[in-house]
């Protein structure tokens, strides 16, 4: 059997992943012995060949997890784990979790076979409407109700990113259980939680970092933690805040003008005001290395490859 679950959603499809590797340790094994999982990335043939081979205490069946293969960078793997797969006969059940959305590689011979494989499921990011339904979801099943006003808010804050979301919530139920009678998430309890002034506090820390004052950039970073803000909502943050310069500094090489800036971008026009001072302060190569470091931040904290506020602090620290 041959499972393929991939997409840019890797909240969703994580959880997924999960509830399959749960129900084979129950079902079929009865144990983890016969679980393993293999970073794709590094993936060779005589690895995936051995690993299939191994037996198991409980079970001939063994599961084999193989996450982010279409991240190797030796693109002969992907040709020859599609003959190993398409030849061999196995009980052994192959996980293909991968956070590609598939864009990029449609005619990659080892993707177009696992795409036409009984058991495929593409986790899209989701839409604002789906996104809604989502937030409702997830806060009534830990028993509680949300208004309207706070998932819009929500949504505006954290866009389509789930991990962000998620985190928010949990932070938002937990506090609703413990305070309020009516169980019912409403935009005081967010804006106490979410600090109102975050907005101001990234600006200061985003103005200190451009200024190459790493000192007070570092000692905002902490006080911000301190203050009870996590770090990976700082990241998502100083993430987004870094994406605005990025693009209004876009703008201005292309030779908009403020009044033509503020017109086009959907942004506070206060957010505007205060980038474009910040983004007049960077070059738009060293945004995009920021950003793109960011981003790699952001993937290794989900794969338990980095801690947030290790790798924010040596960022902050090398600008």
């Amino acid at each position: 059997m041959i499972i393929f679950i991939y997409g840019s959603d890797t909240f969703r499809s994580r959880q997924k992943l999960q509830e399959i590797k749960n129900k084979f340790v129950k079902d079929v094994n009865l144990g983890i012995t016969g679980l393993s999982v293999l970073d794709g990335e590094k993936l060779n043939l005589e690895k995936l060949n051995e690993t299939s081979a191994t037996s198991s205490l409980f079970s001939s069946k063994r599961m084999i997890i193989i996450e982010n293969i279409f991240s190797n960078k030796n693109t002969t793997i992907f040709l020859q784990i599609f003959n190993y797969l398409k030849d061999k006969k196995t009980d052994n059940i192959f996980v293909f979790w991968d956070e590609n959305n598939g864009d990029k590689i449609s005619k990659n011979k080892l993707f177009t076979f696992l795409i036409k494989q009984p058991f495929v499921q593409n986790f899209k990011n989701l839409n604002n409407q789906e996104l809604n339904k989502w937030i409702k979801n997830q806060v009534e099943k830990n028993g509680c109700s949300i208004n309207g006003q706070v998932v819009s808010l929500i949504i505006a804050y954290f866009e389509s990113n789930l991990w962000q979301i998620n985190n928010e919530l949990n932070k938002l139920i937990n506090f609703t259980k413990k305070t309020s009678k009516t169980k019912i998430i409403d935009k005081t309890i967010f804006e106490k939680l979410a600090r109102g002034k975050i907005d101001t506090n990234i600006f200061a820390l985003t103005d200190a970092i451009s200024s190459k004052n790493k000192k007070q950039a570092l000692n905002l970073f902490q006080k911000e933690l301190d203050a009870g803000t996590t770090d990976v909502y700082l990241l998502h943050m100083i993430t987004r805040q870094i994406k605005i310069l990025l693009e209004l500094k876009d703008a201005q090489n292309k030779g908009l003008n403020v009044y033509k800036i503020k017109k086009d971008f959907k942004m506070h026009p206060f957010v505007i005001d205060k980038g474009l001072i910040q983004a007049n302060k960077f070059e738009f190569k060293d945004l995009q290395n920021i950003f793109l470091n960011l981003i790699e931040i952001d993937k290794n904290i989900k794969t338990g490859k980095e801690n947030a506020k290790t790798s924010l602090s040596l960022l902050i620290g090398k600008v």
